[in-house]
């Protein structure tokens, strides 16, 4: 109910070089009033990608954000749109966030059938979110999967399977085996959401 100014800024810039990339952005704003500081929030991001061969390639992304006294259901909320992958859903939410993944993929069958290509991936995620009067709380994964993607589809997509091993010190998720599918682990931004199951190891 007061009158405030409201500064938002967002920056962004990659660097290609041959056969890859480096990407990183940073996205701010805040609300002042006659009060201080209302609410913020600042979200950085960096991410790469390397082709060291024609069937081969290697992702990576960290990404770090803060918010203060941001609308309730705007928390960062990894374990379902984010890493880590073999998380379930709201695995961790909070103010504060710090995430990483790694991906590599070969791309072992190519133009199957006329439609698809079907590649081999590995890949490690670790991250977490938490309020600032928490402790900080930190997950992971360490896995393989598969990647299907057509460039024939209107739309660029790649279904993925992936089993994994989670690990963290979340106290209501003991460390298990785990597999997970979806539309896609869309890079370097966010990823669609992904649909997951339990599968307890023999």
């Amino acid at each position: 109910e007061r009158t405030g100014i409201g500064p938002s800024i967002r920056a962004a810039g990659g660097i290609p070089f041959p056969a890859g990339f480096v990407w990183g952005a940073v996205d701010a704003n805040a609300l002042w009033n006659s009060a201080g500081l209302d609410s913020a929030r600042i979200l950085a991001s960096l991410a790469g990608g390397y082709k060291p061969g024609e069937k081969h390639a290697l992702v990576a992304q960290v990404q770090a954000g803060l918010l203060e006294n941001t609308p309730p259901g705007s928390e960062f909320d990894l374990g379902y749109q984010n890493a880590p992958r073999s998380w379930v859903p709201h695995a961790f939410v909070g103010t504060r966030t710090l995430w990483s993944t790694f991906e590599y993929r070969w791309f072992a069958f190519q133009n199957v059938l006329n439609l698809a290509d079907v590649a081999l991936a590995g890949f490690v995620d670790y991250g977490g979110a938490w309020y600032e009067d928490q402790d900080r709380r930190f997950g992971g994964n360490v896995g393989f999967g598969l990647r299907a993607g057509s460039a024939l589809a209107t739309v660029a997509t790649t279904g993925r399977i992936d089993f994994g091993w989670r690990f963290g010190d979340d106290p209501g998720e003991k460390s298990e085996f785990v597999v997970s599918f979806g539309s896609g682990f869309v890079f370097p931004r966010r990823s669609a959401p992904a649909i997951s199951y339990k599968a307890r190891a023999p």
